[in-house]
């Protein structure tokens, strides 16, 4: 396999993640969490605009509906304009906690949003391999309803559904490891948990962050703290691939372009040192991998047609 890494926005992204390719707009839609930002990456003119906001952003993801993203803005579920930036409150969560915060979210294909949420635990803690507390927990929402799925989660991350819709993967990225679910599309339930990847067994691979899933149904997972890219069997839990990335942190990724061939890749400067960033000057920028020899598949957008405003930011 001959594949080639290039950088297509050089940036300092301080949390650069949930990338999701929009096919309406041929756009690559991505976000600095922690820099307040929504960035569109035109595929075809290779430009990138930055849509800045007041609060952090977890993800921004197409609505079926109009020209807006539904974005995950600290405590609250938001849909924004594209063009300019209004946001629109849908709902609040986990008020009872008042330091949680959104972390990765996809939605299924019924248009309805899965994401988790997290204890903003100090990076020193996770470097060192200190478990925050266990007040995270995985929801879904279907533009009405919030429902809680998984309580007692570490730190929730990238998720993603096997081809045929009948089984969901979902990262814990403390424990290093990978969860697959049966699926029940029409329901919105999930059940009979299972481990299927490790990332323990290996130091170099860091932590799972984000992860998309390709047209061979094989998952690609960014390792945090490994400067990698990896692609696992979730049949087997075998590793299929390791790329080395230029970054000290990727963060996640997905596929995009007109025929889903190439992996788009996010990255991250936070908790890194001078060093770090010396030897990794492209951290928090946004890359693009092609010459995999597999493509991806369209990814969902997210199901407005039901929402009700509860207030304007």
């Amino acid at each position: 396999m001959s594949f080639k890494i290039e950088v297509v926005v050089e940036t300092r992204s301080e949390l650069g993640e949930s990338p999701h390719y929009d096919p309406q707009s041929n756009e690559v839609i991505w976000v600095d969490c922690d820099g307040k930002s929504i960035n569109f990456f035109d595929v075809e003119s290779k430009r990138n605009r930055k849509l800045q906001l007041e609060k952090k952003v977890a993800i921004a993801i197409p609505c079926k509906s109009g020209n807006s993203v539904l974005a995950l803005m600290e405590k609250n579920i938001c849909l924004v304009n594209r063009d300019t930036g209004e946001v629109t409150v849908l709902c609040s969560v986990e008020e009872e906690r008042p330091l949680n915060r959104f972390n990765d979210g996809k939605c299924d294909s019924k248009g309805r949003l899965w994401y988790g949420t997290l204890y903003p635990a100090p990076l020193s803690d996770i470097f060192n391999n200190k478990t925050p507390p266990s007040y995270g927990a995985f929801y879904s929402f279907d533009g009405v309803t919030i429902k809680q799925h998984l309580s007692k989660v570490e730190l929730s991350n990238g998720l993603d559904w096997s081809i045929d819709d009948k089984c969901l993967y979902h990262i814990n990225s403390m424990p290093k490891k990978i969860y697959s679910y049966d699926y029940e599309a029409d329901s919105g339930t999930i059940s009979n948990q299972r481990e299927i990847i490790d990332f323990s067994t290996d130091s170099s691979l860091g932590y799972p962050d984000g992860m998309c899933r390709d047209s061979e149904g094989k998952l690609w997972v960014a390792g945090v703290c490994g400067s990698n890219i990896s692609r696992w069997d979730p049949e087997t839990g075998e590793r299929l691939l390791k790329i080395d990335m230029p970054v000290v942190h990727p963060t996640a990724c997905c596929f995009g372009g007109s025929d889903y061939s190439t992996l788009y890749v996010t990255s991250g400067t936070f908790g890194s040192s001078d060093e770090e960033i010396k030897k990794f000057p492209l951290s928090g920028s946004l890359f693009a991998i092609t010459g995999l020899g597999v493509t991806g598949l369209p990814a969902n957008s997210f199901d407005d047609t039901k929402c009700a405003a509860k207030s304007s930011l």
